[in-house]
């Protein structure tokens, strides 16, 4: 008997797979990124495919295989609807960072809720220089959770655990300064 691993996910990107199969990119809480097949969730009589669409929050159910991760099944707990190109942007680029950072299957909970909070936020309404703020906040604290931004002084305010990026009222740092460490970091990490 397999183990029903149990966790919330964000789903980052679907493969279509066969003819209604579908391998879906998800980002979990406790088992970090993995990909896992859902059958049959093209099809239109699926209960699952509402619940696995890019950008869904979903609480899902998935079984490790031999080689494959499977969903079982799936319970949306948010939709996140981004009707404007600028948000739809900052969560794309959100996205593609945690695609292009995040290793598979390693735990990531810091960056899975700051994740979480950025597409939140998203639902808003925010000022472009707002969402550019949160942005900011997001790849900050990813990347300091990463390892690739050293436990600073200047943002121990914004690396502390309690801080929330949905709430989120002014920068402690001028921008400048907080672009410059992320670019830097990047950079450095040869990603």
């Amino acid at each position: 008997m397999h183990h029903i691993y149990h966790t919330n996910s964000i789903v980052l990107d679907t493969f279509p797979t066969g003819e209604a199969d579908m391998t879906i990119l998800l980002f979990t809480k406790e088992l970090g990124m993995i990909l896992a097949v859902a059958k049959s969730v093209r099809s239109a009589k699926s209960k699952l495919r509402y619940s696995l669409q890019i950008g869904s929050v979903s609480k899902v159910d998935l079984v490790k295989g031999k080689q494959v991760w499977r969903v079982i099944s799936a319970t949306p707990i948010d939709r996140i609807n981004i009707l404007d190109a600028e948000t739809r942007a900052v969560v794309a680029k959100a996205v593609r960072f945690v695609k292009r950072m995040v290793d598979k299957e390693k735990e990531e909970r810091g960056i899975y809720s700051d994740l979480e909070s950025l597409l939140f936020s998203t639902k808003k309404g925010h000022s472009k220089e707002k969402l550019a703020e949160i942005e900011l906040v997001f790849y900050l604290r990813s990347l300091f959770g990463l390892g690739y931004i050293a436990n600073n002084t200047e943002f121990r305010d914004i690396l502390s655990r309690e801080y929330s990026i949905s709430e989120l009222e002014t920068l402690p740092l001028p921008r400048k300064k907080i672009l410059d460490a992320i670019k830097n970091a990047i950079y450095e990490s040869h990603l």
